[in-house]
């Protein structure tokens, strides 16, 4: 419970991996659970393989389709061998590393040490419990946190197929807070080592450095089981998940940087096509800019105006009127080349231009430049 892992089945009977006893505590019904996850995970395997034939790339879709065969051995297997292995490796090496009950009671001096322990473990229950209970909640978390993570195992490995980052972010930090804890219990292991080997014995290495190596114990407990597992939680999981994730390569960069021209050319031909369809025509913008500019021209030479193809607001409203009015007398004429001059400065009586105005005069040239090109 202090440095170990839980494993299903006999470490050494690979047999047993995969059909655990009643017996071997939360397995079996782990096991079921990973059952159910794994039929679901298979069938979203098929949205995935259709995901990967959606490209019309070769290189793209021949690597979509190695990684879906590597996340498809991870799932089917994973229960029969990899998550079993891993367990047994980690517990294994962890127990190793750490002090043995043997070792306690194979010399008085080791004894004594026991002893110290179990007194130094009292005194903290009684005056801080608080960091007591912190340290047994870590040990219970890492405990439960297996059992679930082994559980959750083939839904962590389909979510990284997943095109989606934030689905694809849960599958990468599952597998890694996996690994992350069984390599934080083999560290656990190797502090529990190095505190058992420091002089405790006052009359051998003196009272200094029984006092120093009484207070490093204090200190290295404290380290590995609150402060190493906070920092695996906040530092290494993230760290291994940002590894394990796949970073973009030089031909996904390539390929993203033709899509994003490609979808920019057709934005800029679909803003070619509401203009042209603006005007009411369908001609190119520059050969439609050409035709109006001879067009004016032609029209404007044709009532005595310039041809030179510029917008003269006062030829082109003067040759309106004329042509509005080339059927009336001498008064009316007059009269419309009075109210034109009076409506051609485009002020209102207030002084202040007048938008209608405006607007009534560029209809008017217009009108008179499709009449004089008639």
């Amino acid at each position: 419970m202090m440095v170990g892992l839980p494993a299903p089945g006999d470490g050494w009977d690979v047999s047993t991996w995969a059909n655990p006893d009643d017996d071997d505590g939360w397995w079996p019904g782990i096991y079921q659970a990973y059952a159910v996850f794994s039929g679901i995970s298979v069938a979203l395997l098929g949205l995935a393989f259709m995901y990967a034939y959606e490209t019309t790339d070769r290189y793209k879709r021949r690597k979509r389709l190695k990684r879906l065969a590597l996340h498809a051995v991870m799932i089917l297997f994973g229960a029969i061998i990899i998550i079993p292995a891993s367990l047994h490796f980690f517990d294994t090496l962890a127990q190793s590393v750490a002090p043995n009950a043997s070792e306690f009671f194979s010399t008085p001096g080791n004894l004594g040490k026991l002893g110290v322990g179990l007194l130094l473990g009292g005194g903290l229950a009684l005056f801080q419990s608080s960091i007591v209970l912190v340290g047994i909640g870590v040990l219970l978390a890492i405990f439960v946190a297996i059992h679930f993570l082994v559980a959750f195992w083939p839904l962590f490995w389909v979510a990284r197929l997943a095109p989606i980052s934030s689905v694809e972010w849960v599958g990468n930090a599952g597998i890694a807070a996996f690994y992350a804890l069984c390599v934080m219990r083999v560290l656990q292991s190797a502090f529990l080592r190095v505190m058992f080997e420091l002089p405790w014995d006052p009359v051998t290495a003196g009272g200094g450095s029984a006092i120093a190596a009484l207070i490093m114990t204090i200190i290295g407990l404290y380290i590995a089981f609150i402060t190493l597992p906070r920092t695996f939680a906040k530092k290494a999981i993230p760290g291994v998940q940002m590894l394990s994730s796949q970073s973009p390569s030089s031909e996904d960069i390539r390929e993203g940087y033709q899509e994003s021209r490609q979808r920019i050319g057709n934005v800029k031909g679909r803003f070619e096509q509401i203009r042209s369809g603006s005007s009411g025509s369908t001609t190119p913008a520059h050969q439609r800019e050409g035709s109006t500019s001879s067009f004016q021209s032609r029209a404007y030479a044709g009532s005595g105006g310039s041809p030179s193809g510029r917008t003269d607001v006062g030829e082109v409203t003067g040759s309106s009127n004329r042509a509005l009015t080339g059927n009336s007398g001498d008064g009316s004429t007059s009269s419309s080349s009075s109210s034109s001059s009076s409506s051609s400065s485009g002020l209102s009586d207030s002084g202040e231009v007048d938008s209608g105005t405006w607007d009534n005069r560029r209809y008017k040239a217009r009108k008179a430049a499709r009449r004089g090109h008639q």
